[in-house]
């Protein structure tokens, strides 16, 4: 039974990767990888925390996301009211919601990296350590 898990999880990445389009560059390829992460996460939040908990991740991460593309302090204001607004226990889910999906981001940048380098290796254009 546990093999048989490590066989799931296993095949999720390479799910994942089957779902990022087949004509993209390599970045765009981290991009695709990344959003899937994200969604897959959103999904599992959700599943566990319901649509409202999950809404306020995307509406907290699309602010954040406004307020570092421009800087505008509005956005930032908003954010913080959005946090102000919820009971302790949520603020706490939508935190560590933002820890995990920036672990996702770096997990997916880690595992580019290491396919670019595979690839290289392969082709010979990556000296041997």
């Amino acid at each position: 039974m546990a093999a048989m898990n490590l066989e799931k999880m296993a095949s999720i990445d390479a799910q994942l990767r089957l779902l990022a389009p087949g004509k993209v560059s390599e970045d765009d390829k981290l991009i695709e990888y990344d959003v899937l992460l994200l969604e897959r996460f959103l999904d599992i939040l959700q599943d566990l925390h319901g649509e409202d908990l999950r809404e306020t991740v995307e509406d907290c991460y699309e602010l954040s996301a406004e307020y570092e593309g421009k800087k505008d302090t509005k956005k930032l204001e908003e954010l913080g009211n959005v946090f102000m607004g919820l009971d302790p226990g949520d603020s706490i889910v939508v935190a560590k919601s933002f820890s995990h999906m920036l672990n996702l981001a770096n997990l997916a940048e880690e595992v580019q990296i290491a396919y670019r380098r595979r690839i290289k290796l392969k082709k010979g254009d990556f000296p041997h350590a």
